[in-house]
């Protein structure tokens, strides 16, 4: 008899039969991890206990405690396998911490493996693991676990390694033979990767899109991409040398939850909860993807928005409910990942709220190219200013936003300082 509708959908219950591998919590730990939950300050106190030494970052450190803590795996009935595990690709320049955050959340979860792709990667991987982990030995089901974190440090994608990271990413797949082990690993696992841009360093006159050295197939796996720039505004500058210098004179760090704790804390949360969407949560998320789909479709974004997306949100909710050892996942969670959402959006040049990637793009476009054919080929910045703020009725500091994000956009870029050349 064919089941209803109803009961086709699964969520993919705790597996009590995985062992520890050392990690034993006890009722003791319990009670402290459940009083830590009730903290109303819990996320920032997760987020402070993330690599404390490195400053800042707090955005990127909340998002690697969603990854930690992680998103429902849910099987269903027609064989589809729908993994929780989260995505993170950090986009930096040299010298902004990111070694530092990979191993710092390698050392915040039992099962993990840090891998340095300038000394092996896609066919040198599985020798590599061999090397470090004594693979004929170990007991390889370890590598088929929902937990267990990868991190990719200094990630580059050649041509004929697309695939491969196609199979880590997206692809749930049994396979029997050790070659193929490290795609068992990465069907349930989550990936952590770092890279810089593809010219070495950020350039604010290049589009984000061109900076990126990944394959569009490929960046679509990742459900949070972090651009990292290394900018110099003084008041920062000052701060983080101070919380550099103090780390040197006192050799020690504060840490809001110690390590060991954190440990226990993420595994007891993964193993026993397990929230589902309540109805406003369902509602806030099924808002806000419709409002990034519709303002994104002019195919301007340098990552199209898909359903693949409604699928990250959904798990990121789910791991912020997990933070608080919630059974529901409620509006206020979803919130929280919205507004991580929408500013990674901003950096990749997409407002939403101000939706210039929309059918009004075309027409900036005409009028910085009317520009540019009564003075020489480039549109004084100036000029193009007055000209849209007069002829639409728009604030010139919204203008300047404009002209931010279709820059990012690649759209347009500056041959020479207050000038502006389309593409």
């Amino acid at each position: 008899m064919k089941k209803s509708k109803q009961s086709s959908f699964t969520q993919k219950p705790p597996e009590d039969n995985k062992p520890n591998y050392g990690l034993e919590i006890t009722a003791e730990d319990k009670n402290k991890i459940q009083k830590l939950s009730k903290n109303p300050e819990i996320f920032n106190l997760i987020t402070d206990s993330i690599v404390p030494s490195i400053y800042d970052h707090s955005n990127l450190k909340e998002a690697i405690a969603f990854q930690l803590f992680g998103g429902i795996t849910k099987e269903v009935e027609d064989g589809i396998y729908i993994p929780g595990g989260i995505n993170i690709l950090i986009v930096g320049d040299p010298g902004v911490g990111k070694t530092h955050l990979l191993k710092g959340a390698l050392n915040l979860t039992q099962n993990a493996i840090y891998i340095d792709s300038n000394k092996s990667y896609a066919n040198g991987i599985y020798k590599h693991l061999s090397d470090e982990h004594d693979l004929q030995n170990l007991d390889e089901t370890i590598f088929n676990q929902e937990n267990y974190l990868v991190c990719i440090d200094s990630l580059k994608v050649k041509s004929n390694e697309v695939m491969f990271l196609k199979e880590a990413l997206g692809k749930n797949t049994s396979f029997n033979t050790k070659e193929e082990l490290l795609n068992i690993l990465n069907s349930k696992c989550s990936v952590l990767a770092a890279t810089n841009p593809k010219f070495g360093r950020f350039d604010r006159y290049k589009a984000i899109a061109e900076q990126i050295n990944i394959p569009p197939t490929i960046l679509s796996y990742f459900d949070l991409i972090f651009l990292v720039e290394d900018k110099s505004v003084v008041e920062e500058d000052a701060k983080l040398a101070f919380h550099l210098l103090k780390l040197h004179q006192e050799r020690k760090i504060c840490m809001e939850i110690d390590s060991i704790l954190m440990k226990k804390y993420i595994a007891y949360a993964r193993k026993e909860i397990n929230p589902k969407l309540t109805d406003k949560a369902v509602t806030l998320l099924h808002e806000f993807y419709l409002r990034i789909r519709q303002s994104s479709e002019d195919d301007f974004m340098p990552i199209p928005i898909t359903v693949r997306q409604l699928e990250s949100l959904i798990k990121l909710s789910e791991a912020c409910a997990r933070i608080r050892l919630s059974e529901e996942v409620t509006g206020s969670d979803v919130k929280r990942v919205i507004k991580i959402y929408e500013k990674l959006l901003r950096l990749m040049g997409f407002d939403i709220e101000q939706k210039v990637i929309s059918s009004d793009t075309q027409l900036v476009i005409e009028v910085i190219k009317e520009i540019e054919n009564l003075h020489g080929g480039q549109a004084p910045i100036a000029v193009f200013i007055n000209e849209i703020s007069t002829r639409y009725n728009l604030d010139k500091n919204n203008v300047r936003n404009i002209i931010k994000t279709i820059k990012s956009l690649g759209l347009v870029y500056e041959p020479q300082k207050g000038f502006l050349k389309t593409v």
